[in-house]
């Protein structure tokens, strides 16, 4: 009698279970968010010396300033806070945008890319 009673609890956790695993409508919603970079610890000198004018490749100019140790970009449309992610390299803070610099002690060129795609949007040159 014990094991009709634990076969018949048994079976019933089951359905529950299987019951419980089923959406519970069709119309249910998954939000997706993109995780955020860690920003990074900036080297003092870096700050100083990333900033400045650089001459885009499309024409325009990329002029990166800087106010309580947070760097901006300003392509001609406003500027653009930047989080620094890791050795020279940045990304826009609310854009899909990514910023490298490159150069030995002093950066003198810049690619700029979408962040999700990796497509080059622009090149810079100081």
């Amino acid at each position: 009698m014990r094991i009709k009673h634990l076969v018949i609890a048994a079976a019933a956790a089951i359905v529950s279970l299987s019951a419980s695993a089923e959406p519970q409508s069709a119309t249910e919603r998954v939000e997706v968010r993109e995780a955020r970079p860690a920003q990074k610890q900036m080297k003092p000198f870096f700050y100083d010396r990333v900033q400045g004018e650089y001459a885009l490749d499309n024409g325009r100019v990329l002029n990166v300033t800087g106010a309580n140790r947070v760097l901006y970009a300003d392509m001609g449309e406003g500027k653009i806070e930047l989080m620094h992610v890791g050795k020279g390299r940045f990304v826009a803070v609310d854009k899909d945008m990514r910023f490298a610099f490159t150069g030995d002690r002093i950066p003198d060129e810049v690619r700029i890319s979408m962040a999700s795609t990796g497509q080059t949007l622009a090149l810079a040159k100081r």
